[in-house]
C-alpha cells in the first residue's frame, strides 16, 4: 500500500512539474493563420447632399441584396523577453452583393444613380500592421499588454449595374498611420487559454493616397475586437476559435465637394491554427 501511495505521489509530482514548465516558458515565436465564418454583416453607404444631411442606403437591406462576406488573416509575434515583443499582422475582409434592381439611390445628391438591371457591389478592405507590445503585467497565469504601432490599408469599393453605371474607388494609404491596442491572455490550465484583443486604426483627413481616384480628403477609423480560446495540442501546434467584431467607418471627399461615407460591420467566428517556436 505504501509503495502504491509513493508511486502515485511521484506521478503527481511529475505531472505538476510538466504543467509548471508549460506555464513558465514563453514562446519566442508564434505564427497564426485563420479564416472567418461570417455570422452578421452590414454595409451602409451615404452621400452628403447640398443641405448637409446624408442620403444613404444599406446594401444588404435597402436593395435586398444577397451578400457574401469572407475574411482571412495572418499574424504573429517575436518575443524579446517577458516584457517586450514585436507583433505583425495582415487581415483582408471581402464582401460582395448582387440583386436585380430598378430604382434610384443617393437621390437628391450630386452622386445620384439610377439603376436598371443586375446591381453588383463590393467592399474589400486589407490592412497590414506592425506593433510593439509592452507587457506591464505578466505571470504564469496571466499577461496584459499595451500595443502601439503603424498600419497601412487598402480600400476597394464599388457599385455597378448592367446599364454600364460604374462607381468604383480603389486606393491605398500612401503613409503608414497609427494603431493602438490592448492584449490580455489568461491560462485556464497549461494547455488551454483565453485571449482578448482590441485595436483601433486611425485614418487621417487630407491623407495622401496612392491610385487616387479624385479623392481630396479621407478620414475615419477601423476597430477590431476579438475574444478567443486556444488549445495547445503539442509544444509546436495549437488551434483556436475566436469571436471577432470588425468596424470600418470611413468618410471620403471627392473633388472637394461630394462626401461619401462607408460604414461596414462584420461579426463572425474565426477558426485558426498556430505554430509555436
Amino acid at each position: 500500500m505504501k509503495k502504491i501511495l509513493y508511486i502515485a505521489l511521484l506521478l503527481c509530482s511529475v505531472v505538476q512539474a510538466q504543467q509548471d514548465e508549460v506555464k513558465t516558458v514563453d514562446d519566442q515565436w508564434k505564427v497564426s493563420l485563420g479564416a472567418y465564418i461570417v455570422g452578421t454583416y452590414a454595409t451602409s453607404v451615404s452621400v452628403k447632399n447640398p443641405s448637409g444631411t446624408y442620403a444613404g442606403l444599406s446594401l444588404p437591406d435597402l436593395l435586398n441584396m444577397k451578400t457574401d462576406a469572407y475574411s482571412a488573416y495572418l499574424d504573429g509575434y517575436y518575443r524579446f523577453d517577458d516584457t517586450h515583443r514585436i507583433e505583425i499582422g495582415w487581415k483582408s475582409t471581402k464582401s460582395q452583393g448582387h440583386k436585380q434592381y430598378t430604382g434610384t439611390v443617393f437621390e437628391g445628391t450630386p452622386l445620384e444613380i439610377n439603376f436598371n438591371g443586375n446591381v453588383n457591389s463590393h467592399v474589400d478592405i486589407a490592412t497590414a500592421k506592425l506593433m510593439y507590445n509592452y507587457s506591464f503585467y505578466h505571470n504564469d497565469e496571466m499577461e496584459v499588454a499595451l500595443a502601439i504601432g503603424l498600419h497601412r490599408s487598402r480600400f476597394d469599393l464599388g457599385i455597378k449595374d448592367d446599364a454600364l453605371i460604374n462607381q468604383e474607388f480603389s486606393f491605398t494609404l500612401a503613409t503608414p498611420l497609427p494603431v493602438v491596442g490592448v492584449r490580455a491572455e489568461y491560462f485556464i490550465n497549461p494547455r488551454w487559454n483565453v485571449l482578448y484583443s482590441f485595436d483601433v486604426f486611425a485614418l487621417s483627413a487630407g491623407l495622401e493616397l496612392e491610385d487616387n481616384p479624385g479623392i481630396t480628403a479621407f478620414s475615419g477609423y477601423i476597430s477590431d475586437t476579438s475574444l478567443s480560446t486556444e488549445y495547445r495540442f503539442t509544444d509546436l501546434l495549437s488551434a483556436g476559435v475566436s469571436i471577432n467584431y470588425n468596424v470600418n467607418d470611413i468618410s471620403i471627399t471627392l473633388d472637394d465637394t461630394n462626401e461619401l461615407r462607408l460604414q461596414n460591420n462584420v461579426m463572425g467566428l474565426v477558426v485558426y491554427g498556430s505554430l509555436h517556436f
